[in-house]
């Protein structure tokens, strides 16, 4: 019995160190990119929401889109600024920016499946004429986990890309231009070819760990009894 004991103890020792080595911690973005080609060969496989589809002016919001075959919704600040408005890039008439009607009023893409871990845009900020500037862009992205990052960048061109990648599903991000020093100009976030990566199997929670390894170490347990 003394043996037995033991060895049924040694058992549940190792499960558990397992269950803690294995079980994800809670961590901030695993990463943030500033540049399409690295974002998409460390995200694997991804849809494009281009908005060429859209017509160019005013829309009210929220707007439910797809990347692919990868659902979710995009809104404006809120009551009473709340429309999205569409632009067309002054390079490339067939080329769709989505933008937000008021300058104040932030862009939040949310409502992404569970197994969507990156996102990431040609991020931007437009005057009132519609072209881009070099204005300051507010960046926060959330996890459901709660994990999030909030960054600044100033893209000077259309092309300024940025895009995370989090250790589990995405939840929220949000894009705010920067019009603190107000001076009759205003800015307009603005997005283009949202960029949506999945992954083919979700990164399981740390609770799902545990009992996975309370249920292995309760069988192991059992079949020690059986033999003895």
């Amino acid at each position: 019995m003394t043996r037995l004991l033991r060895s049924t103890t040694a058992i549940s020792a190792a499960l558990i160190a397992t269950a803690v080595a294995l079980a994800p911690a809670p961590v901030a973005a695993q990463s943030t990119f500033t540049d399409f080609s690295a974002f998409v060969a460390a995200v694997g496989p991804y849809e494009i929401d281009s908005f060429n589809d859209l017509a160019e002016g005013t829309l009210a919001g929220p707007l439910t889109r797809t990347a692919g075959t990868n659902g979710y919704a995009v809104q404006a600040g809120g009551v009473p600024f709340d429309n999205l408005y569409v632009l067309s890039n002054p390079s490339l008439s067939n080329d769709r920016w989505l933008s937000a009607e008021e300058a104040t009023a932030p862009l939040r893409f949310s409502g992404f499946a569970s197994n969507v871990f990156a996102v990431g845009a040609r991020v931007f900020a437009t005057d009132i004429g519609g072209a881009a500037s070099g204005t300051t862009v507010r960046i926060q992205a959330v996890d459901v986990m709660g994990n999030s990052i909030d960054q600044l960048i100033s893209p000077t061109t259309a092309n300024g890309f940025f895009g995370v990648r989090f250790n589990f599903a995405v939840a929220s991000l949000t894009l705010t231009a920067d019009n603190s020093g107000f001076s009759g100009a205003a800015y307009f976030p603005t997005v283009n070819d949202l960029v949506i990566g999945t992954a083919s199997t979700t990164v399981p929670e740390p609770a799902t760990v545990w009992m996975l390894a309370i249920g292995v170490s309760g069988l192991l347990l059992l079949r020690r009894n059986r033999r003895a």
